[in-house]
């Protein structure tokens, strides 16, 4: 299994190619504030919120939320749906090249747990 390491603002998360685990570099008030906060969190790294989450406690002894993303490195969120493997062909290849990646003809919809509706993915390596 391959893991990543990424810095992202002042956020930090390891992960493997399949989910992550983003640190919010703070606390929650609850399951509210977390339905808020991780689905934006999880599509800055571009991936999607899994609708799980937790508080962990560093080595010194803060707490931190912690969001669960799922994806894959290089997926590429469209922030839209698709019709299907027809639209999917046309936009997909474009998205993943803006990026220096490859479409490798998988695509999805993920339904976003906080209630934000669905978002096309696609897959890009």
């Amino acid at each position: 299994m391959k893991t990543i390491g990424l810095v992202l603002g002042c956020l930090f998360f390891v992960a493997n190619v399949s989910a992550m685990d983003l640190w919010a570099g703070r606390t929650f008030s609850g399951d509210q504030e977390a339905k808020a906060k991780c689905g934006d969190f999880c599509k800055g790294a571009q991936m999607i919120w899994n609708g799980n989450w937790t508080h962990y406690t560093t080595k010194n002894g803060r707490k931190e939320a912690v969001c669960g993303c799922d994806g894959q490195a290089g997926d590429v969120r469209m922030g839209r749906t698709m019709s299907g493997d027809q639209e999917a062909g046309k936009l997909c290849p474009g998205a993943c090249a803006s990026r220096a990646l490859n479409w490798n003809r998988n695509w999805t919809h993920y339904a976003d747990p906080s209630g934000k509706g669905e978002e096309a993915v696609c897959g890009c390596n």
